[in-house]
């Protein structure tokens, strides 16, 4: 899935399906959702950016930080990841804002799973400051809608 992710420009059906999963019962089926999502969304993918808002669009946040409430690490690591690129590709989109992700990153900076990943800490950390300048409207372009 990964070489396909950085060349499939059609992902605009694929990334909808894999996002819907992140809402799965099952969190093992949840937590592959989100590894896959990561791989689309990651910064060496050139359609991340757009890859972002598919995933925002189809609720994606909200799906992600209903998964950072389970105690396995793996399944909140790869959450985190994939929270951390939204944030970091589109930390203007008032998708991010309305479902509370800034807040949710913040507190889980004093989880033991940051304090045992510190490159997963440093994205995090990234990510807050990306939402935090967005979010204040010190960019001067707080009117942005949707995503």
């Amino acid at each position: 899935m990964g070489s396909l992710a950085h060349i499939f420009p059609a992902a605009a059906h694929v990334i909808p399906a894999i996002s819907e999963a992140l809402a799965s019962w099952d969190v093992a089926i949840a937590a592959e959702a989100s590894c896959t999502l990561y791989k689309f969304e990651n910064e060496e993918n050139y359609l991340h950016v757009y890859h972002s808002r598919t995933i925002l669009e189809v609720n994606g946040a909200l799906h992600l930080l209903a998964l950072l409430n389970y105690l396995d690490v793996s399944t909140q690591t790869s959450t985190l990841k994939l929270l951390c690129c939204l944030s970091i590709n589109v930390p203007e989109s008032n998708l991010l804002a309305q479902a509370g992700v800034l807040k949710a990153l913040e507190s889980m900076t004093r989880t033991a799973v940051l304090s045992q990943n510190i490159e997963l800490k440093n994205n995090v950390m990234d990510a807050i400051a990306k939402l935090e300048f967005y979010q204040s409207g010190s960019h001067g372009n707080s009117s942005t809608k949707g995503t």
